[in-house]
C-alpha cells in the first residue's frame, strides 16, 4: 500500500521536477561561474548530500546499511563519476545545453536494454536512435552555437553513465529503501570528489556567500532523487524521466531573461528537437527496461486517480 508521500508525488511529479531541475541546473551553472572547481563542488554537494540523509534517516528510524553491498559498490563509482564528468561539462558548456543533453538519459536507457536482451515493438529504439544523432550532430555546429566541442564529449559521457545508474538504482530499488540509494550516490560523490580533489590539488574555499547556493543543490538534489525513485516503483525508466523535458525548455527561458543571453536560432532549434524527439519515446509503449528478474508487477496508471 502507498504511503500519502508517494501519492503525492505521482499525482504532482511533473511540477516538482520542473521547480527542482531548474533550481539545480541553475544553482550548479551559477557555483561554476563563481570559479568553484568541478571536484570540488562534487565534494561539497556530496558531504551535505550525506549530512542531510543521515539526518532524515535517523529521525524516521531507517537503517542506510544496504542489503546487498555489491551492487552499491558498482553504484558508488558509477554515480560519483557521472556527476563529476557533468559538472565538468558546466565548466565549458551553457547550462541549457547540459540540461538538454541530460535529457539522453531516455535513448541512452533503451539503447542500453536492447544490449541486454530486451525486445521491442514499437518505435522506441528508432527514436532512441535519432535522440542520440542530433545530438551527435552538434559537433559539427558547435561553433555556432558558441559551444566546446570537449564539452559536449563530457556531457555525452556523463548521461551514458547517469543511464546506467539509473537502471542499476531501479534494480536496487526492489530489495533497498529509498535512503539507501539515495546516499549510495551521495557517498560517491564524496568519494570520487575527495579523490580527484587530492590528486589534482583542485579544493575550492566555501564562501559564505555562496551557502545558500550549496543548500539549493542539497535540497533539490535529495527532492529529484527521491521523486526518481519513487517513480521507478511505479513506471519504466523512460516514463519516469518525462517531466524533466519541460525543465530544458524553461531553463532555455530563464536563461535567456535573468542572464540576457542571446541564443542562436540554431541552438535553440537544437534544444526543442532534442526535447521534441525524446517526449515522443517516452510516449511510445514498449516493454519494461529492467531486467525480468527486477520487475515490478504494478499498474502506474491506476495507482491513483489523475490530478
Amino acid at each position: 500500500m502507498m504511503t500519502r508521500t508517494e501519492q503525492f508525488v505521482l499525482r504532482y511529479n511533473a511540477w516538482i521536477i520542473l521547480v527542482a531541475a531548474v533550481g539545480y541546473n541553475l544553482s550548479v551553472e551559477h557555483l561554476m561561474d563563481r570559479s568553484y572547481t568541478a571536484p570540488s563542488l562534487l565534494l561539497y554537494r556530496g558531504l551535505a548530500g550525506v549530512v542531510f540523509i543521515v539526518i532524515i534517516a535517523w529521525r524516521q528510524g531507517i537503517s542506510l546499511v544496504p542489503q546487498v553491498p555489491q551492487t552499491q559498490v558498482v553504484r558508488f563509482l558509477n554515480s560519483g563519476i557521472a556527476v563529476l564528468l557533468a559538472f565538468e561539462a558546466f565548466h565549458r558548456l551553457a547550462g541549457v545545453t547540459v540540461a538538454t543533453i541530460q535529457r539522453l538519459d531516455v535513448p541512452f536507457a533503451v539503447i542500453i536494454g536492447v544490449v541486454l536482451g530486451q525486445r521491442l515493438r514499437d518505435s522506441k529504439f528508432g527514436l532512441s536512435v535519432l535522440a542520440l544523432a542530433i545530438v551527435l550532430s552538434s559537433f559539427f555546429f558547435a561553433g555556432k552555437i558558441d559551444e566546446d566541442p570537449a564539452g559536449l564529449a563530457l556531457a555525452i559521457l556523463a548521461v551514458a553513465m547517469t543511464s546506467i545508474a539509473y537502471l542499476l538504482g531501479k534494480k536496487s530499488l526492489t530489495v533497498e529503501n529509498n535512503l539507501t540509494v539515495l546516499n549510495t550516490t551521495n557517498l560517491g560523490c564524496v568519494g570520487v570528489g575527495l579523490l580527484v580533489c587530492v590528486l589534482r590539488g583542485q579544493f575550492s574555499q566555501v564562501h559564505l556567500a555562496d551557502l545558500w547556493l550549496f543548500g539549493v543543490i542539497t535540497i533539490t538534489q535529495f527532492i529529484l532523487n527521491y521523486v526518481m525513485a519513487i517513480l521507478f516503483r511505479h513506471h519504466d525508466v523512460t516514463r519516469a524521466q518525462r517531466p524533466y523535458l519541460l525543465s530544458a525548455v524553461v531553463i532555455l527561458l530563464l536563461e535567456m531573461l535573468t542572464e540576457h543571453k542571446l541564443f542562436a536560432p540554431l541552438h535553440i532549434l537544437f534544444v526543442l528537437l532534442v526535447v521534441g524527439v525524446v517526449y515522443l519515446i517516452t510516449l511510445t509503449k514498449a516493454p519494461s527496461l529492467l531486467w525480468p528478474d527486477a520487475q515490478v508487477k504494478t499498474k502506474p496508471e491506476q495507482t491513483v486517480a489523475p490530478a
